[in-house]
């Protein structure tokens, strides 16, 4: 999994002598790459609106502050993840920079390579911050993948941040069924059917998301058909 050794080295940090279970280490390393997904396709509708043949921090940053606006997250987390990842940084880089240098389709200078992996080393941080309080208040010893889920859904910020969707809760199973109906799969279990709902409305939810944030930058309140066609080509393609 690509944010492996990130999460590992920033776990060091806060709390050593845990360990983090194979499914919670896929968890957060689904969330890492969600998060980076919709900063980057932001980033590169911000950067294409100026005249910089580069993506610089100024970009990130714009599209950190645009992304938390959209999810009705109060601004000073924004303030806070913007100041930390401009604060200079006297030890070792966290965050692998070939590893995010690989989700951008544009040149990236030095500066905002550095800039991005300090904000994912918060991101990654805060929530490994919360888990460790949970894990100490109930003396456990390793992260479980409840452990996290109930970390990030009682968090004000992150909850917001990162939507963990419910697959007990599918509400387009009937449509998924006809669908299959009409291929050669006609039989499917509930568990698949569950799972594969789930994803359908994370994607839907995702791309909703995300376009309604290219509208808020271009001054506009409703979603148009290039907003999508954009999204969906240049974020949910990886």
């Amino acid at each position: 999994m690509k944010f492996d050794s990130s999460i590992r080295n920033i776990s060091r940090n806060t709390r050593p002598s845990c360990d983090i279970s194979m499914n919670s280490m896929i968890l957060l390393n689904n969330l890492i790459h969600s998060f980076l997904n919709t900063l980057v396709a932001l980033i590169h509708f911000i950067k294409n609106t100026t005249k910089n043949k580069r993506i610089l921090p100024s970009h990130i940053e714009r599209a950190i502050r645009l992304e938390i606006k959209n999810n009705c997250i109060d601004e000073e987390f924004s303030d806070l993840l913007i100041k930390f990842a401009n604060s200079p940084n006297d030890g070792d880089v966290l965050v692998n920079l070939s590893l995010i240098k690989s989700y951008m389709r544009d040149s990236i200078s030095k500066e905002a390579l550095v800039f991005m992996s300090r904000v994912l080393e918060y991101i990654i941080h805060d929530i490994l911050e919360l888990v460790s309080i949970t894990m100490y208040e109930n003396k456990k010893m390793r992260i479980s993948v409840g452990i996290v889920i109930g970390c990030i859904k009682s968090d004000p910020v992150l909850s917001k941040l990162f939507v963990i969707y419910n697959q007990e809760k599918a509400t387009l199973s009937k449509k998924v069924r006809v669908v299959l109906n009409e291929t050669s799969t006609k039989r499917i279990s509930k568990e698949a059917l569950n799972i594969l709902t789930s994803y359908i409305e994370s994607f839907i939810k995702d791309t909703l998301n995300k376009s309604h944030s290219l509208a808020l930058f271009s001054d506009r309140t409703m979603i148009s058909v290039d907003d999508i066609k954009y999204i969906v080509c240049n974020t949910h393609s990886k």
